[in-house]
């Protein structure tokens, strides 16, 4: 095995390990693969820019993340299998999020990293 292949099959690890497929394994490292059930998961399932940062954070409009990098966690459901349709027993997961915030404080980078099954929540 070759020294670029030995680097590929690490770099396939790695993201495996944090609940994504490789490049190898589906042409590029955008889907994600549930921690819970090990399917792909649909892009619906998957916290967006407009509901995390300006729905759900700056909702009070006077909060706003200026000129900065920031790692967001964040809570949401595996209701939809990988052609869109509706799973039979949803699940909790939580992702992290490599946010990019401007000097406007409008986002600039929102790629998910990480998927985990969510943590219990204590009420």
């Amino acid at each position: 095995m070759s020294e670029n292949e030995d680097g590929n099959n690490q770099i396939d690890a790695d993201f495996k390990q944090k609940g994504r497929k490789s490049d190898s394994e589906c042409g590029n490292f955008s889907r994600f693969v549930c921690p819970v059930c090990c399917e792909l998961l649909h892009e619906k399932n998957l916290p967006d820019m407009e509901s995390v940062i300006y729905d759900s954070l700056y909702y009070a409009r006077d909060v706003c993340i200026w000129n900065s990098r920031v790692q967001l966690y964040c809570d949401f459901e595996h209701r939809y299998d990988e052609e869109g349709v509706i799973i039979e027993e949803p699940h909790d997961l939580a992702g992290f999020i490599d946010a990019g915030v401007d000097f406007s404080g409008e986002c600039i980078k929102f790629p998910l990293s990480e998927i985990h099954p969510a943590k219990k929540k204590v009420v």
